[in-house]
């Protein structure tokens, strides 16, 4: 909830505050408090050795400059989620751009699977030793997805193979089982699909379709990030876990449409990430606030 809507409220029961008290307070609570325990996300996810990572655009308002009439636009920001799903942590960091600066600098030393969209930004980290790329096949679904009224037979197709491989996750998860147990299954039942779908795939490869070339093309560049899973039992197929983290996010931006400064964002980061982590972890974020020992007495 923006604080010009808490002040609001605070006015209706003759509490008098300005913008700048409340804005201290925020700002102390997420430095000075849980900026630590910011710190601490951080170090878990960066030994938790299988990440899920996306951004979203987390826009910031410019600030006024001297002389000039105020446009009203705001500098467009991100922020970069990053998810440990077997640790059940997130760590989100903002950044001023959607470069790579951001997340190159903060996953230094991080080892291990790391699972994304296409996003070319990504493809630079599997240069980087000690860490392997995985794909996400909920977003090469959705590129078929796009264009089924242009190509409804081969989309058909296309999306039957696909449902077969989120199929045999179900019936994993409905049985509970392990890494091992995992990679045994999607050997013995995914990878025969797959490698029936690639040839089929480049037989109609550079049809003249609009979206069914682009959706082609998508999975094919990707494939051996997409299939890469069959390998390793603690990676999901897709990245849906880190997508769900932005439904906050999207929902916090539609309230206060963007956030005052550059640290503002990053303050915001720091509170998204502790009470994501106390959902994903089912602790009540109010009771948890409340046993932190810098806000007691």
């Amino acid at each position: 909830m923006p604080l010009y809507r808490l002040r609001k409220k605070f006015q209706r029961h003759s509490g008098k505050l300005s913008a700048a008290t409340m804005g201290d307070w925020i700002a102390k609570v997420a430095t000075t408090y849980l900026g630590p325990l910011g710190d601490a996300l951080r170090k878990e996810v960066l030994r938790s050795g299988y990440l899920q990572v996306d951004e979203t655009m987390f826009p910031v308002q410019k600030p006024k400059k001297k002389g000039k009439k105020n446009e009203g636009k705001a500098h467009r920001g991100y922020l970069w989620v990053y998810l440990a799903p077997r640790a059940k942590v997130v760590m989100m960091d903002y950044s001023p751009s959607r470069g790579r600066a951001g997340p190159w600098e903060l996953l230094c030393g991080y080892t291990g699977a790391m699972q994304t969209d296409g996003y070319v930004v990504y493809d630079a980290f599997g240069t980087r030793g000690g860490i392997t790329l995985f794909g996400c096949m909920a977003h090469a679904r959705c590129k078929f997805y796009d264009c089924r009224k242009k190509e409804p037979k081969k989309v058909r197709h296309v999306m039957e193979e696909i449902r077969q491989f989120y199929a045999i996750e179900r019936g994993l998860r409905k049985e509970g089982a392990g890494p091992a147990r995992r990679v045994e299954v999607r050997q013995e039942e995914a990878r025969p699909v797959l490698e029936k779908l690639k040839p089929w795939l480049e037989e109609r490869e550079h049809r003249p379709s609009a979206g069914w070339d682009e959706a082609v093309g998508y999975m094919l560049n990707r494939w051996e990030k997409l299939a890469c899973y069959l390998e390793d039992g603690k990676v999901e197929i897709d990245n849906n876990l880190v997508e769900n983290q932005m439904r906050a996010i999207a929902l916090g931006r539609k309230n206060h449409l963007f956030a005052g400064s550059h640290a503002a964002a990053q303050r915001s980061a720091v509170l998204y990430a502790l009470f994501a982590t106390c959902k994903l972890q089912s602790v009540n974020p109010i009771e948890w606030l409340g046993g932190v020992p810098f806000l007691v007495g």
